[in-house]
């Protein structure tokens, strides 16, 4: 197996929330040693795109000047790429490319206004399309060269006007879970779904 990244300002510029932004690109892919009857290429590819707001905005934009000087890249909790690098951290090749993204995203100290990922898996869905129709769980149309799932998200808004309190409260009736028994719960259900079917 075979696993690396890479990471590059790919030079594509946009606009958004009247902000001059930048594309920053991630890529990480895992090669395995070839099989018969599978495409060429990495079994797995992930591809993520970050546009952040370019240098010298925050001089037009008093929300964008109040959000660097919070230096948000400093907190490994508020940074958009710092759960990426430690799920990736233990793998060799991945976790040094995304400590160099990232490092390079501190270093701008810079906000993040999109983002979007597609992950591919070639392998798995050519093996999918082997299966009869009636066992396939993806059908007999789908594309195999498309991504196995794509998502993204963009700020709506950038302000200098406070939160209300009301948006940090815990909404009623929810309460206080260590994290391992909501994942717990989730697992329960899906095995629990698996089964019924």
């Amino acid at each position: 197996m075979k696993i690396s990244s890479d990471s590059r300002i790919t030079g594509r510029t946009t606009t958004i929330l009247g902000i001059e932004a930048e594309e920053r690109e991630a890529t990480m892919s895992i090669e395995g040693p070839p099989i018969p009857n599978m495409p060429p290429g990495p079994m797995v590819k992930l591809v993520m795109q970050f546009w952040t707001a370019k240098a010298g905005q925050e001089e037009k934009n008093p929300a964008l000047k109040e959000l660097l000087q919070r230096k948000l890249w400093d907190f490994e909790t508020m940074s958009p790429a710092a759960m990426m690098q430690a799920m990736f951290r233990e793998m060799p090749g991945m976790g040094e490319g995304m400590t160099k993204f990232i490092e390079s995203m501190r270093t701008a100290n810079t906000v993040v206004l999109r983002t979007s990922a597609s992950m591919w898996m070639p392998a798995m869905i050519e093996m999918m399309k082997q299966l009869p129709a009636d066992k396939n769980p993806f059908g007999d149309k789908f594309d195999a060269t498309a991504p196995m799932f794509e998502f993204g998200n963009e700020a709506s808004e950038i302000s200098t006007e406070p939160i209300p309190d009301s948006v940090f409260q815990v909404p009623a009736g929810y309460k206080a879970a260590p994290v391992a028994d909501v994942v717990k719960g989730i697992m329960d259900k899906m095995k629990a779904s698996a089964q019924q079917q």
